[in-house]
């Protein structure tokens, strides 16, 4: 399974991933203006759809509430 959603801005996009063969899933965020990936986490269920807030990514979790994902990492780069 994987999926992306692309903010409205077009600035970012989310893409949700399993594991194939494993119950894991992640999140991986796309800073689309620098054409990278920013931001990797995982996740607590699966995915089933993400709506951006300022600088996070909110990813609705199949039967298990949300998950707030930052868009940009926390490391200094």
């Amino acid at each position: 399974m994987q999926r992306v959603v692309h903010s409205a801005d077009g600035a970012w996009a989310v893409a949700i991933t399993k594991l194939r063969g494993e119950n894991q899933f992640a999140a991986m965020t796309l800073d689309l203006a620098k054409c990278e990936s920013a931001h990797t986490v995982d996740l607590q269920a699966a995915g089933e759809d993400v709506r951006f807030d300022a600088e996070f990514a909110i990813v609705k979790l199949n039967n298990k509430g949300e998950q707030r994902v930052p868009l940009r990492s926390g490391l200094v780069r």
